[in-house]
C-alpha cells in the first residue's frame, strides 16, 4: 500500500474555500454539505465535520447565496460505548437547532443537507494560526427557526396588501 502523491503544487489558496464578507448579524441559513476531517489545533489532532451553511438572505455580488463554514469538533464521547454526546458540545448544538430530538439523536451527517437554522454570526479577528490578524466571519451559535403562530401571521397588514419582501425580487427561496 503506497499513499497518494499529487506532484507539484502551487501554493495558494486553493480547494474552492471561499470565504465571504459577511455583516455582523442573524441570518435564516440551510446545510448545503456536512464533510469530514482531521483538524489540528495547538497541536493536538482531532476530528470534526465541516458544516457548509447557504445563507439564503445574504446575497454574493454574482447573486448566488454567500455559504460560510463551521467547524464542528466530534466529541470523544462519540467514540465510548455506548456512545454519549454532551450537550455542552457544539454538535448538541448543530443538531439541537436543526431540529433533532436530543433524547437519543442518532448522529448521521448526511441527513443535515437541506436542514435550517438561524446563524448568529460575528466578524472577529483571528489570533493564531496561519490566518492571524485576519479578520472573518464566523458563526457563533445557532438558533432554530422560529415560528410564528399561524394567528399572529400578518395581522398588523391591512386586508389584500402583501407582506414586505426581504430579498430581491428575482431571488427564489422555499422558506
Amino acid at each position: 500500500m503506497s499513499a497518494k502523491s499529487f506532484g507539484r503544487a502551487k501554493i495558494g489558496q486553493g480547494g474552492n474555500f471561499e470565504i465571504p464578507q459577511v455583516d455582523d448579524g442573524v441570518y435564516p441559513a440551510s446545510i448545503k454539505d456536512v464533510r469530514d476531517r482531521v483538524g489540528e489545533w495547538d497541536g493536538q489532532s482531532f476530528d470534526q465535520y465541516i458544516v457548509e451553511w447557504e445563507l439564503k438572505d445574504y446575497l454574493k455580488e454574482d447573486g448566488a447565496p454567500a455559504t460560510l463554514a463551521q467547524f464542528v469538533r466530534i466529541p470523544d464521547g462519540l467514540y465510548e460505548d455506548p456512545p454519549v454526546l454532551n450537550d455542552k458540545s457544539n454538535l448538541y448544538m448543530l443538531m439541537s437547532a436543526i431540529g433533532y430530538d436530543m433524547e437519543e439523536p442518532e448522529i448521521e451527517p448526511d441527513d443535515w443537507i437541506g436542514k435550517r437554522a438561524q446563524l448568529v454570526v460575528k466578524n472577529k479577528k483571528i489570533e493564531k494560526g496561519q490566518n492571524a490578524g485576519q479578520i472573518r466571519p464566523r458563526i457563533e451559535t445557532l438558533l432554530p427557526l422560529e415560528r410564528r403562530p399561524a394567528a399572529q401571521r400578518g395581522t398588523s397588514r391591512p386586508p389584500g396588501e402583501r407582506p414586505r419582501q426581504r430579498r430581491p425580487a428575482n431571488a427564489e427561496s422555499d422558506w
